[in-house]
């Protein structure tokens, strides 16, 4: 544990609700939220996993379009990066959209671009698909959008994203101190 009596990897990630109303939209068809899932701030760089998904857990949604994106923040050091829409889902339902409809992925594809068009992966890539990150610092937020063609409708979904290091060596292990955590690493 830190000094704090927590452990620093219950900030590597959660599930959260994420409530999507468009009767609170000021009359609009269109209704925005977002949720902070994870903030990492590790004593050294790793190569990290991940895991997101989206669930819908319930709402009076029919006819519409939910978009979910997982916005990234990372870093080594002093450099920072962001990549927003790193991970993105859609549900789409003409009728009731059924409750449990489940999204979920520990990879994503690699985008790249040339000229402002999508390009094939490089050469260097077997597949093309990103499921590490190399990072010491991780922000991970989750932006939901409905879109209806009526004011009205609503959806409740359950948003998560968890991240891993690959090697996880703790210090205190190396001292013979299984129960603690030493300096929040």
């Amino acid at each position: 544990m830190t000094a704090g009596g927590t452990e620093p990897w219950l900030m590597w990630g959660s599930e959260q609700p994420l409530l999507l109303d468009t009767a609170n939209s000021g009359g609009n068809a269109i209704a925005n939220a977002s949720q902070q899932l994870a903030q990492i701030r590790y004593k050294r760089p790793d190569t990290w996993t991940f895991f997101f998904s989206a669930i819908l857990t319930g709402g009076s949604a029919a006819n519409i379009l939910i978009d979910i994106a997982f916005d990234l923040t990372f870093g080594v050091g002093r450099s920072t990066t962001q990549i927003p829409n790193f991970c993105r889902f859609s549900f789409a339902y003409t009728g009731d959209a059924p409750v449990g409809s489940a999204l979920y992925c520990t990879d994503v594809p690699n985008q790249r671009t040339e000229n402002g068009n999508l390009t094939t992966p490089p050469a260097f890539t077997t597949d093309g698909r990103i499921s590490t990150l190399p990072a010491q610092t991780i922000q991970c937020a989750a932006r939901g959008t409905l879109t209806t063609l009526v004011s009205g409708p609503s959806a409740q979904l359950a948003v998560a994203a968890y991240f891993a290091p690959r090697t996880h060596v703790r210090p205190d292990w190396v001292v013979g101190k299984l129960g603690s955590e030493l300096d929040g690493r």
